[in-house]
């Protein structure tokens, strides 16, 4: 059986995943339905803007550029830090695909005239310096596991966004996102299984 230790670090790393992406969960749930917030769903009339954004577009893409820049920074403190290739190797994937969608996800902003985020959340911050102060193979079974929970969660946002934005460019952006985050997540379970998690 795992030692207490080796169990607190998922159930930790899922609750600051959750924390980290909790706030999009909040806006989809309140700006779900056709018509709420004066958006019309599929039925509006057909000429209004596509600059027009609802209030889960604006969260979910400015979420969507925080998390960008955190996993960025997460994969070059992974390159720095871990112990083992894969960790290493999952680090690099990630600042080459997340340094990508960042890019995509500002020039949509840019375009909507939504403010565009120079650094992380604030919570991000916090995650990012709690994850350096461990080393060795603890830094390296946090990273990873912090990885599954995340983009975990980031797929059901990315998801929620798809089906429910009003946005299409921001739903476009959200679709594209979700095979690079499946394949994130798989990735990141497979080195995790490799380091006995």
């Amino acid at each position: 059986m795992p030692s207490r230790m080796s169990r607190a670090v998922p159930a930790l790393a899922a609750a600051l995943a959750f924390m980290l992406m909790g706030a999009v969960s909040l806006a989809a749930a309140g700006d779900g339905s056709p018509g709420h917030r004066g958006h019309h769903g599929h039925h509006g009339h057909h000429g209004h803007s596509w600059k027009h954004t609802s209030a889960l577009d604006e969260r979910w893409l400015t979420v969507h550029i925080q998390t960008n820049l955190f996993e960025i920074a997460g994969g070059n403190a992974a390159q720095a830090k871990a112990t083992t290739a894969a960790v290493r190797d999952l680090g690099a994937e990630l600042v080459r695909d997340h340094t990508a969608a960042l890019a995509q996800a500002e020039a949509v902003a840019q375009k909507l005239h939504i403010p565009i985020p120079d650094r992380p959340s604030p919570l991000q911050e916090w995650a990012g310096r709690a994850v350096q102060q461990f080393s060795g193979a603890g830094f390296d079974r946090w990273f990873a596991d912090l990885q599954v929970a995340g983009h975990e969660q980031a797929i059901v946002e990315a998801t929620t966004e798809a089906e429910r934005g009003c946005n299409h460019k921001v739903r476009a952006l959200a679709k594209a996102s979700l095979p690079i985050l499946q394949r994130h997540l798989e990735h990141a379970q497979a080195v995790l299984a490799g380091l006995g998690g």
